[in-house]
């Protein structure tokens, strides 16, 4: 799974960004802001020295504090398992674990963002375009989906669960999906944890295909 798609031109200025650069907490709807917009306000790490033996996933995740690493996952035989791109790290005093590609079971794509700080238990879905609680939610956060815009290709198939073991967002990998889905995921994650999340919990084994509330069965949508 790439991090970019051919779809994903560049819509904003080089002004622009440097307006928005490390600003990620002071966007309110991030689906109305490009993808290059928002990459750059997720930014809180220096830009890399680049050297000829860098691959392009350290060259964009390291400025957001993240490390890349890439496993076979699956049931298949060891030559035919598919590949899982993860990215771990602490961004904001949170530990945070990213991954894209095949999960614990079958061979079904997703891509995960697991911030690492503990919430009140929590689900939201997407619906129609909107992003909303699968029951009640806290009232800061439910005052701060009702300004997120619905939009039907950003906000799809998306499921995100908060609990005692941290802010979980799961969507499978599709070709109708937004091509720079992940950027605005990791957003969407951070926000939450930013708006009724607690203290940082330990860091989870990158390693490891273990996701909480089971989300790690290929099931759960």
């Amino acid at each position: 799974m790439g991090l970019f798609k051919r779809e994903a031109a560049p819509k904003a200025s080089p002004e622009e960004l440097q307006r928005w650069h490390g600003r990620s907490g002071e966007i309110e709807d991030a689906g109305r802001r490009s993808w290059e917009v928002v990459l750059e306000a997720l930014k809180t790490e220096p830009e890399p020295e680049l050297d000829d033996d860098m691959e392009i996933q350290d060259v964009v995740m390291a400025p957001l504090g993240l490390a890349f690493d890439e496993e076979q996952r699956g049931t298949r035989s060891d030559s035919m398992r598919p590949s899982t791109s993860i990215y771990h790290g602490t961004r904001h005093g949170r530990p945070v674990l990213m991954n894209q590609g095949a999960q614990r079971s079958g061979q079904k794509g997703a891509e995960v963002v697991w911030i690492c700080a503990a919430t009140p238990e929590l689900s939201i879905k997407a619906d129609d375009g909107r992003l909303v609680g699968d029951g009640e939610l806290p009232p800061p956060l439910a005052a701060a989906l009702d300004q997120i815009t619905a939009q039907p290709k950003l906000w799809s198939d998306l499921h995100l669960v908060g609990g005692s073991e941290g802010v979980v967002l799961k969507r499978p990998i599709k070709t109708s999906m937004h091509p720079q889905a992940w950027i605005y995921d990791l957003w969407l994650a951070e926000r939450v944890a930013d708006l009724v999340g607690g203290a940082a919990l330990q860091e989870p084994d990158w390693s490891s295909t273990y996701l909480p509330y089971n989300l790690d069965q290929t099931h759960t949508w």
